[in-house]
């Protein structure tokens, strides 16, 4: 009796009152505060707003804006784009049969010379790492991203998490 589409809204919305009910930002506030001006904050909040309530396809065409670096949007700041990246990877990451295409977007992200260093960079990484472990179900493929992951940003935020899925690969192994 599971009807796929209404199921699915009906879940997406539920999320969606949910972190209205919890006053839970769904834009993580270090994108919102490198947006250059208020029509990119609006991308971000509207395309994190289609990720929250499962609604991939759609924040996948609304960051996709922000890459393609539509002009009603203006200059687009290297951090905000590297975000828009992060979440077009969690959005195909999401859709059946695009999975893949996950890899390729972190992958472009973690290769941006210009985003070593950043908070995003760090994130891509951490994100290529876990992606590519869950989709291969392959540790040896998995570790080195991690391990670079964690030479480059030990003091990241996601740091411990890396180093437990980390060692949980190395067990795997």
């Amino acid at each position: 009796g599971f009807n796929a589409r209404r199921d699915l809204e009906a879940i997406g919305l539920s999320y969606l009152q949910r972190a209205i009910a919890n006053r839970k930002p769904v834009t993580d506030r270090r994108a919102l505060e490198a947006a250059a001006n208020e029509a990119q904050r609006m991308a971000l909040q509207l395309g994190d707003l289609y990720l929250e309530s499962i609604r991939p396809e759609r924040a996948e065409a609304v960051f996709l804006r922000i890459i393609e670096k539509e002009p009603r949007l203006g200059m687009i700041p290297p951090p905000v784009e590297a975000y828009a990246m992060i979440q077009i990877a969690v959005a195909l990451d999401r859709i059946r049969g695009r999975r893949e295409e996950a890899l390729v977007w972190l992958s472009k992200l973690v290769e941006r010379k210009e985003l070593v260093g950043s908070h995003w960079h760090g994130l891509g990484m951490f994100r290529l790492a876990l992606f590519t472990f869950n989709q291969k179900q392959d540790s040896h493929l998995a570790i080195p991203l991690y391990q670079e992951m964690l030479r480059l940003y030990p003091e990241h935020e996601v740091a411990e998490l890396a180093t437990a899925y980390l060692c949980l690969c190395a067990i795997r192994a």
